[in-house]
Order: C-alpha cells, then sequence, then structure tokens
C-alpha cells in the first residue's frame, strides 16, 4: 500500500505522550508549558535543558530524538524569534507531526511540503484558481488534501505571527495579465537591430582609423 504523507487533522498530543519523548515525568512537563495564538505548547529552551541532561547521563536515543524535534520546529519557523518577546517555543502542532513522522518512520519534511503545498492550494482555491503540480511533464492537476478547519486556523495565525507574505488570497491566473507575445516579438526584433547597428558602426569606426593611418 502506497504510504501518504501525515497531515495534521487538528488533534493535539497528549502530554503523557510528549513526557515520554522527552523522557521527563508528566506533572514536571506541565509546568513548563505555555500558550501562544490559542495553541499550547515548550520553550525551546527547555528542550535545550534535556538535551544537556541527556547528554551527561550518555542517553543518546533520546538526546536525539529531542534534538530532532528541535531541528525541525527551527526549520519550520526559523524566524518566530524576531517576532515575539519571549524564546522560541515549539507548539503542539509541531510536535504532533514530528511524533507522527516519528512512529511512521517517514521523515517529517514530506509532511512540511504537503502542508505548505495545501496552505498555497487554498489561498488561490479561495478565489477560484487552481493550483496544479507538473511532474516528468506531466499535469496532474488540482490536488485536495482535506485538512481540517482548526488546521487552517492555526496555519492562519502562524502566518500573520511571522509575517509571511500570503496572509491573504493569493492573485489567481484568471486576474492575471495575458503577456501580448506580439510586442515581446518587437522588442527583440528592435534589439537585433540595435546590436546590428552597433557592429556596423564599429566597422566604419575601424575603416576610417585605417583611412588616417594610410
Amino acid at each position: 500500500m502506497k504510504k501518504t504523507p501525515y497531515l495534521y487533522q487538528g488533534n493535539y498530543p497528549c502530554w503523557g505522550k510528549v513526557a515520554k519523548l522527552l523522557r521527563v515525568s508528566k506533572s514536571e512537563l506541565v509546568k513548563r508549558k505555555i500558550r501562544r495564538s490559542e495553541v499550547d505548547g515548550l520553550p525551546l529552551v527547555y528542550l535545550e535543558e534535556r538535551m544537556e541532561l541527556l547528554s551527561k547521563m550518555g542517553n543518546q536515543d533520546a538526546f536525539i530524538d529531542i534534538l530532532g524535534l528541535a531541528v525541525y520546529e527551527i526549520v519550520f519557523f526559523p524566524h518566530l524569534n524576531d517576532y515575539v518577546d519571549l524564546n522560541d517555543y515549539v507548539d503542539l502542532v509541531a510536535i504532533d507531526i514530528f511524533l507522527a513522522s516519528q512512529e511512521r518512520g517517514r521523515s517529517p519534511i514530506a509532511t512540511v511540503l504537503t502542508n505548505t503545498y495545501y496552505t498555497i492550494h487554498s489561498c488561490h482555491e479561495k478565489k477560484g484558481g487552481r493550483l496544479s503540480v507538473d511532474r516528468r511533464g506531466r499535469d496532474l492537476g488540482p490536488r485536495s488534501h482535506g485538512a481540517s478547519t482548526s488546521y487552517k486556523n492555526w496555519h492562519r495565525i502562524r502566518d500573520n505571527l511571522i509575517k509571511l507574505p500570503f496572509s491573504g488570497p493569493l492573485p489567481t491566473t484568471n486576474d492575471s495579465p495575458i503577456p501580448d507575445t506580439s510586442k515581446n516579438k518587437e522588442v527583440e526584433e528592435l534589439l537585433g537591430s540595435l546590436a546590428k547597428m552597433e557592429n556596423e558602426k564599429e566597422n566604419l569606426n575601424m575603416k576610417l582609423e585605417k583611412a588616417y593611418e594610410g
């Protein structure tokens, strides 16, 4: 059976599951949680503290798990700390995607690409546009990923938070002006004529110099 990338369904992982990943008690973990944009999460500095402790203890498996989660969040939203007044944080949505990818033995990169594709497609679809994928020279047509409303709301909040340039609907192909190929051809002809004139001018100058020398 063909495997498909994991899509966030609007359900956050329980704190017990997150605590198991971080090798810490649930009660301690809940004390460190923070809430932003209506989504709970953990400070990135807390993950760094756990990694330092686990490294000293020699628990490499746990260290690698937490390092992977931290790197995943940093790559997903690399400039988050430029727009908030607290340290970076890893929210439960990112943790959910990371855990699901880890359990399936899949790279979370495919999930990032799939969800990003869905976001762009959704922006186009609001005004009747259609986003297509071209692979190996063949048009595969529009793709619907069926993400939940809660995921759309979360993505909209994060887009505004980190100042992504496409917070509103993207322009569709229906509104885009159709390029006039005849004008492009005319410009190319004029440029060709200009280049020819420059060559003729250079040749005349060379002949004039030879005439003076003679």
